[in-house]
Order: C-alpha cells, then structure tokens, then sequence
C-alpha cells in the first residue's frame, strides 16, 4: 500500500502532467483580441496565439514566436496553480496543520530525489497558498457561509468568485473563473457590433453577458463605452462605477502590490479604473479624476494607458479629448 506522500505526489503528478501537456498559459488562455479589444493588440490575434509581445507602439504589437523559456515559465505557472489548489483542498477538508504536512512531505521528497524544477513549483505554490489563507477574500474563494458565528457576528462571503494570483515579488493578476472565459466568444461578438457603430446590438450583448454573469468587468466596462458614444455620461459612469467596485472588491484592504498591464487578466480592472477617471472628468470633477488616475498609476507603474499625461492636462486645466 502506498504511503500518504506517495499517494498524494502520485495524483498531484498527474494533474501536473495533463495540465502541462495542455499547457493552459497565457497564450492559450484565450486569444488576444478577446482578452484587450478593442484597445490593443489587434494584431495579436490575426497572427495567432503562439506569439508573444516584444514591442508595442501606438497600439499595434510587433510579435515573435514563443520560446523555450517562455513555454517553461508557462508550465512552472500551471505546476504551481495545480500544488496550490491541492494544498487549499486539503486545507479545506483536513484543515491548515495537514496542508502544512502535505508541503513538508511533497518538499522532502523532492530534495531526496534532487527534483529541483518539482520543488520551485512547490515553493511558489506554498506561498500562493499562504496568500489565499490570509486574504482568502482577495484569493481562493471560500464555501459560501450564511448566518452568525457564535458571537453574533454576520459571517461574510466573498461577492465574487475572482481570485488574485502572485505573479512576481509585488506583482498580481486577476483570475477570472470559467463563467467569464466561457462568455469570450459572445462578449468579442459585442466588441465587433461596437467596432462597426452598431451600439444597439453591442447594448444588447454586453447586458445579456451580465445578466449570465453579473461580474464580467469587461462587459461592464464596454456598456459603458456604449453609453460614452451613444451620449449618456451618468449612465457609462454608473456601468464603470460597478466594474471598478467589483475589481476593488477582490483586492485586500492592505493591498500594496502591482498590477501591471503586461498582465492581461489585469487589464479589465485597470481599464475600468482609467475610464471611471475619464467620465468624471468629463463631467466635471476633476479632483475625484485625479484621485483616480494616481491610484491607477500606483497599481501599474509603467502607465501604459497614459494616466500622467491626462494629469498633467488636468493640472493645465484642460480637458484631454472630446470623443
């Protein structure tokens, strides 16, 4: 009979091995232009998905063909998702002290038999892991609880079913569930009737996605657009509004990290941020804006939407564009 380590690094490798195989990576997650439309990367998806950015200007992507490294990270990310998965069911059904007993085993016996690509997965997915227990309302989604706990107090739920996973040292991005992946194909239909001026068929699209699934930030933050084009300011700020407070929602209180755009699955969120600015700004407030935009600049850094140059026209006292 097999021993609990052997048995659990025996399932745990092979998860491993048909999520590598399949190799669910950010270029296979789904096309570029499902993922950022309509405002970059168009060319991203006209020229496939097995390419990476290596320059961007003005919107448009100069791609290259993936390479070995990059497939590696590709595989070490899946690796670490699986472990850490694995280590929040356990936690779940056994409690923390077994998920801890999982980890000590797995990295034993990884070190024994010199495993090192094993134990770096594992080591990314223990703190991954240990994220989600602290702040499991900014991670790992909990079982939905009702009531009071036996000091009277209301139990909370997360609201939402989106995660957020550590990219690098300060950096994070959001993980959407399948719920919104498995919209992609209707919400870039809605983009295409938006690309081409229809916006009573692009209104009617993105509404339908969000009554499948209400926290589709995207198609929050396309209505919006909508409305912008179609003239009514209150109402794209009430759709941006709602996609910036479901964002702001999976972020813990303390949150102090990056979300970089180069991150795709941050770019709903940041996108939503940039253009409750925008509206406000629009319409009249410039301090709320400002507040914005320089929040908006903390979280990615590199400002690839171009918030400090909308700073500088708002200290000038000038409005950034009219369309």
């Amino acid at each position: 009979m097999l021993s609990r380590s052997s048995q659990a690094e025996r399932l745990i490798n092979q998860v491993m091995m048909t999520a590598t195989i399949n190799l669910p990576g950010p270029h296979n997650k789904y096309p570029c232009t499902m993922a950022c439309r309509p405002y970059c990367y168009l060319q991203a998806g006209k020229k496939g998905i097995n390419s990476k950015i290596i320059k961007e200007e003005n919107h448009h992507a100069e791609l290259q063909p993936f390479t070995r490294k990059d497939v590696n990270k590709m595989e070490k990310n899946v690796a670490k998702h699986v472990l850490a998965d694995v280590l929040w069911v356990t936690h779940e059904a056994r409690g923390q002290r077994e998920a801890k007993t999982m980890y000590e085993l797995l990295l034993r016996s990884y070190r024994s038999r010199h495993m090192e690509w094993h134990e770096e997965c594992l080591q990314m997915a223990w703190e991954q892991y240990n994220h989600w227990v602290k702040n499991s309302s900014a991670g790992r989604p909990v079982e939905r609880q009702k009531g009071r706990n036996r000091s009277g107090i209301r139990i909370t739920e997360p609201p939402y079913p989106i995660r957020l996973e550590k990219r690098g040292r300060s950096e994070w991005e959001f993980a959407w569930p399948g719920e919104v992946l498995n919209l992609m194909d209707k919400f870039d239909l809605g983009c295409e009737y938006l690309d081409v001026g229809d916006l009573k068929k692009a209104r009617q699209i993105f509404n339908s996605i969000l009554k499948e699934c209400p926290y589709f930030i995207d198609a929050l933050n396309h209505l919006a657009a909508v409305e912008w084009d179609g003239g009514n300011l209150a109402a794209a700020e009430n759709h941006y509004s709602k996609a910036y407070e479901i964002g702001h929602s999976v972020l813990p209180g303390d949150f102090r990290g990056k979300l970089p755009w180069g991150w795709i699955d941050n770019r709903p969120f940041l996108r939503s941020l940039h253009g409750l600015a925008l509206v406000k700004l629009r319409r009249g407030d410039a301090r709320a804006a400002r507040d914005l935009l320089l929040r908006l600049i903390k979280l990615d850094p590199d400002d690839r939407l171009g918030a400090r140059m909308i700073l500088d026209d708002i200290k000038k006292g000038t409005v950034p564009w009219d369309d």
